[in-house]
């Protein structure tokens, strides 16, 4: 049986991250990925063949909780999803870490004043680089 430090579960945007900021760290490391390679053709370019034409869709089928099919919209690639995912990524905003508002009203399991709802990590709560120092995060490499 196989001894390893770390099982990585996915190589997409966090599990490739997390991979290249340990490969340096002598433990010995497994990457779990479902998918394989995302062959190199011309339709990787094309909007229409990846989002209009499902191209790269996985066929699996997943069941909702009153058990109706539906069709997930995956990728299952080595790198993950965000080999196909558009090259957006979120940039939140400073608003993006406050208060959530419905009108008037406070929204079910509104915690805090106003009727809001009060987001559990406020954006000055994330220290920054995800706590690394500048020079060790892995996109500074």
């Amino acid at each position: 049986m196989n001894h390893y430090d770390v099982i990585i579960v996915g190589t997409g945007a966090g599990g490739g991250t997390l991979a290249r900021h340990l490969a340096g760290s002598g433990k010995r490391i497994l990457l779990l990925e479902r998918g394989g390679w995302l062959a190199r053709e011309p339709q990787n370019w094309s909007a229409a063949d990846v989002f209009i034409d499902n191209r790269y869709i996985s066929p699996d089928t997943w069941y909702d909780a009153e058990g109706k099919a539906f069709q997930p919209q995956i990728h299952y690639f080595v790198g993950g999803a965000t080999k196909l995912y558009g090259a957006a990524l979120y940039r939140l905003r400073r608003e993006d870490f406050g208060l959530l508002h419905q009108g008037r009203a406070a929204l079910p399991g509104a915690r805090g004043q106003g009727g809001g709802l009060d987001r559990a990590a406020g954006q000055r709560s994330l220290p920054p680089s995800g706590g690394l120092p500048r020079a060790a995060h892995p996109a500074a490499v």
